[in-house]
């Protein structure tokens, strides 16, 4: 840098008295620092000058005062620009980086502008720093800007009288105008000064507080804590150390009213005078902030735990209980616990004969049934639906006879009449238990043993109780399956094919419905009935549903790249849309894709579309909100309310396979078929079959109203590829056509 050395050998010259500063000669510049740091609420700030090679920091608050290298001082900037510099953190800086001599020293955030003589020449600069990244504000650099101009040449040589006191004027000036409030004492502490700031704070003009005591504004509590309540901020920082002191008190207005505030003090000993200056921050609306976000933070503790309709804990609460509880340290200690899946049978009668509005006052009894029958001994928590969790904790040396005590008062509970709008009727429970330690060691494996033993009990004729017998060579299995899966994640082993879905009428292909499949390395292409279930049963279905989502939403919009008008539809899982949260994950997806919402279709089976409690209807309206079309899957092989129908929005119904089988043929079962698509006609549902297989079966659904089908029979599954090369070859003309003008 050969121009800033030349410079640096003029200035040498200009302040060849400062090489040497003695500390009388050095005050001025001192006081310059406090007044910068203090306004600017800074962790320190120096005055450096220029001499030579070398940047030396002559004056500092809150910082050692040290030489820097020209080369790698942000200082340089300034100097060479002539300019204010700001770097909102010097590690990410390309002059400095994580091993800087700055950096090195605790300067992380650097706010500096020029230190000029009378001539006008440029001798050094004054900058404030923080140990932190912070973004400075126009504001504050311009105030920064007006205290620098105080700091010349002359004054630290304490040249005349007349240049001290035109700097003692724009001193007055910037305290003047300071946002903060700014009191000053005299040695016996009577205020002395009293700023536009402090007079709008406090609600005091300032002839009434001048000659009080800055202590007369503060509440008198606060005034005799003053030390215990002062926080001492110190960052250790390479070789230095940069100090703040701060102390937080509680102030008084005129009209008696309080308030917090951040107080600094700071001494200043000049000409064998003592004064004092006091910097106060009003805190109120910071206070306030606080405040509000704690208030958020709770109301999102309480939606991510509490269940809205019940105020019991939900499963993500209950889960987090269980395996802190069941640590490492239990299974030394000899703990035994017990998890209770609850579901209340025959709970969507109640539904069809009240409304939700029945519905959900049963849930509110029966969860607090619950908690008055386990008392202190248990947790409760909703799982969702009309199904509830119950942990019993430290049952014992014979945990299966105790769990077994519990579930039976729980049944008995839960037996007694429910009275809703006058009407009496009962709605009993089942039971499913697991136990800790024997069927495992945490939430997720208790979890899925209770749920066995849930579906055992409803089975089963008589107590509508069963407790989980772990069989290793199926946890083994599901064990090894689970790791594959979690490989084939990993390792991208998963395709998706695709089923062109036609127009019965046209042939036209109008949409394909994605099907999962599993390319393993060592068995093959794998399809989804030999993984699914485990893959729900662990977890995994939520990450693999995820990429499915992620992969048909990217196809689809390569697809309408090309022109290409075809809809893509793919299942989800009842895991996925429990979770409360699938519609937004999937608006996120078809964002980040750039898929048309409107070609997006998600099926769900008619059992979680049907059964789902208002969870899932609330699901599938959100999805619905985003222009995504909902269809039911395998309609007709359970059993439909057609209330629930009529409310919940639509696209499509997809007629089960297995109610093709035998049509047309059988009578029977085309009269089956007959019926559900004049069914879904009346509902003002569309209808896709699927299954069809026989030129006989396509006529039959033709005939009879059906718009739409896909099976072997029409075309079987295939990938991306060859789906193009079908859509592409129907845009193209028949052989011979003339085009064109």
């Amino acid at each position: 840098m050969p121009e800033l050395a030349d410079h640096a050998r003029l200035v040498a010259v200009r302040a060849s008295g400062l090489r040497e500063l003695t500390e009388p000669a050095r005050e001025p510049f001192e006081r310059l620092c406090r007044v910068a740091g203090q306004a600017l609420g800074a962790d320190a700030s120096a005055v450096t000058l220029l001499d030579a090679e070398r940047l030396r920091v002559v004056a500092a608050h809150g910082m050692e005062r040290v030489d820097f290298p020209v080369g790698e001082s942000v200082c340089r900037r300034v100097i060479e620009t002539g300019a204010p510099v700001v770097v909102e953190d010097t590690r990410l800086d390309p002059a400095h980086g994580p091993g800087s001599f700055c950096v090195a020293r605790g300067v992380i955030a650097y706010a500096g502008v020029p230190l000029r003589d009378q001539s006008g020449t440029i001798v050094g600069s004054l900058c404030a720093v923080e140990a932190v990244p912070r973004c400075w504000t126009g504001p504050e650099l311009g105030l920064l800007e007006d205290i620098s101009q105080m700091g010349t040449v002359e004054l630290a040589a304490r040249d005349t009288a007349a240049v001290a006191e035109q700097a003692q004027r724009r001193m007055g000036a910037v305290v003047a105008s300071a946002l903060d409030a700014i009191v000053t004492m005299d040695d016996a502490g009577l205020i002395t000064e009293f700023n536009p700031a402090a007079e709008g704070m406090f609600g005091h003009r300032r002839e009434a507080a001048v000659g009080r005591r800055l202590s007369d504004l503060l509440v008198p509590p606060a005034r005799r804590a003053a030390h215990e309540s002062g926080r001492e901020r110190a960052v250790a920082t390479g070789t230095g150390r940069i100090l703040d002191r701060r102390i937080e008190q509680t102030a008084m207005r005129a009209d008696g009213s309080e308030f917090p505030v951040e107080l600094t003090v700071t001494r200043t000993d000049a000409g064998g005078e003592t004064a004092f200056t006091g910097f106060l921050r009003d805190l109120s609306s910071q206070r306030r902030a606080e405040r509000a976000l704690s208030d958020v933070e709770a109301r999102l503790a309480d939606l991510a735990y509490v269940d809205p309709l019940t105020r019991l804990p939900n499963r993500a609460w209950l889960e987090e209980t269980v395996d802190l509880a069941l640590g490492a340290e239990a299974w030394t200690a000899g703990r035994t616990a017990a998890l209770l899946f609850v579901d209340l049978d025959e709970f969507q009668a109640v539904n069809d004969s009240l409304g939700h509005a029945g519905g959900d006052a049963v849930l509110r009894e029966a969860a607090a049934r619950l908690l008055a029958t386990t008392g202190s001994a248990a947790q409760v928590a909703r799982q969702g639906a009309d199904e509830f969790l119950v942990f019993v904790d430290r049952l014992g040396s014979e945990p299966q006879g105790a769990a077994e005590r519990v579930a039976l008062q729980v049944i008995a509970a839960l037996a007694a009449p429910f009275t809703i709008a006058d009407l009496e009727f009962h709605v009993e429970a089942s039971v499913g238990m697991s136990l800790f330690p024997r069927d495992g060691d945490g939430f997720a494996e208790l979890l899925r043993g209770a749920e066995s033993a849930l579906h055992q009990a409803k089975r089963a004729a008589g107590t509508r109780m069963a407790t989980h017998r772990r069989d290793d060579q199926g946890a083994r299995r599901r064990l090894t399956m689970s790791a594959r899966l979690r490989r084939a994640l990993a390792q991208e082993q998963f395709v998706l094919h695709y089923q062109p879905i036609l127009e019965l009428e046209t042939g036209t292909t109008t949409a394909v419905e994605a099907l999962l499949r599993w390319e393993d390395p060592e068995h093959g292409l794998i399809a989804p009935l030999d993984f699914i279930s485990i893959a729900e049963a662990t977890g995994l279905i939520v990450p693999i549903g995820a990429w499915v989502a992620e992969a048909a939403c990217r196809q689809a919009a390569a697809w309408h790249d090309r022109g290409l008008d075809v809809s893509v539809g793919f299942n989800v899982s009842p895991v996925q849309l429990a979770r409360g949260d699938f519609a937004w994950r999937l608006a996120e997806i078809i964002e980040r894709t750039g898929a048309p919402a409107d070609a997006m279709i998600v099926e769900v089976t008619e059992s979680v579309a049907m059964e789902g409690g208002p969870e899932t209807e609330e699901a599938l309206e959100r999805l619905s909100g985003l222009g995504v079309m909902v269809v039911i899957d395998d309609f007709g092989a359970g059993h439909s309310s057609l209330t629930r129908l009529r409310r919940l929005d639509i696209g499509s119904l997809k007629i089960d396979r297995a109610l093709l089988e035998g049509v047309p043929g059988d009578p029977g079962a085309a009269a089956v078929v007959s019926a559900t698509l004049a069914l879904a006609d009346a509902l003002g549902i569309p209808t896709v079959a699927e299954g069809v297989e026989t030129e006989a079966q396509r006529v039959f659904l033709r005939d009879r109203g059906c718009r739409w089908a896909q099976g072997f029979g029409l075309a079987r599954p295939m990938v991306a590829g060859a789906v193009t090369e079908r859509l592409l070859a129907a845009l193209r003309p028949p052989a011979g056509t003339l085009t064109g003008g």
